[in-house]
């Protein structure tokens, strides 16, 4: 693929993330990329394997979960917020991705960054590129000095469940898996964070010796095996 589009479609995600807040549809972004809307939805895919309306999607309901659980700005003043046109349409959307409702979603307090933004940096000059997830905030909370342990977590054959269920399917194992290991955590009296690093990958942050770290992997292996 050519530098010059790598680049627009990086730059694009940044528009993005610029216009999580405002009405930005598919046409508002293709034409920031300098692209028509077919021919950016169709790179999009390529690159990230999913739909860019679906990445926005989930964008917004990322930022508009952490309110739910941090802020107490009512929940249609959130959904105003983040371009939806009241409680039911941000409802409707939100229990799609997170199989809650944002008042229970609330009410239960936890919020994990399952979408968190995407990155596109180029390789090579021959057009070689790499997309991941922005690890800015990964990166920030690893250099923080009270973390001592970093503990990785994947999900085996993950890629099969999107290939036989589809990426509805995958996201609620994703969500469901998050969750799960937020809540072995608080279960342990672990404190730390929890990031989603790649695809099906997550690490845990935290200060723990090494027998309270067995107890928590073992837990969390027994709950999936």
């Amino acid at each position: 693929m050519e530098k010059n589009i790598i680049e627009l479609i990086a730059n694009s995600l940044t528009y993005i993330e610029d216009n999580l807040k405002n009405s930005v549809t598919l046409k508002d972004i293709a034409q920031q990329a300098c692209m028509s809307v077919s021919l950016y939805s169709r790179l999009f895919r390529s690159i990230f394997g999913i739909s860019a309306k679906d990445y926005v999607i989930k964008r917004k309901l990322t930022l508009a979960a952490k309110e739910l659980v941090f802020t107490s700005e009512s929940i249609t003043s959130i959904a105003l917020k983040y371009g939806y046109s009241g409680y039911e349409q941000f409802s409707r959307l939100f229990k799609r991705v997170y199989h809650l409702s944002p008042r229970e979603y609330r009410k239960r307090g936890i919020y994990l960054e399952t979408f968190p933004k995407s990155s596109l940096s180029i390789i090579s000059k021959g057009g070689s590129f790499m997309c991941n997830f922005d690890g800015s905030k990964f990166k920030d909370a690893l250099s923080n000095s009270e973390y001592s342990l970093a503990m990785g977590i994947d999900i085996d054959y993950f890629g099969r469940v999107n290939e036989q269920y589809g990426r509805k399917a995958g996201d609620v194992v994703l969500v469901t898996i998050q969750e799960r290991i937020k809540e072995v955590m608080n279960e342990l009296n672990i404190s730390g964070e929890v990031f989603r690093t790649g695809a099906d990958e997550f690490v845990v942050l935290t200060n723990i010796g090494k027998d309270l770290a067995m107890q928590f992997a073992k837990k969390i292996i027994e709950d999936y095996r």
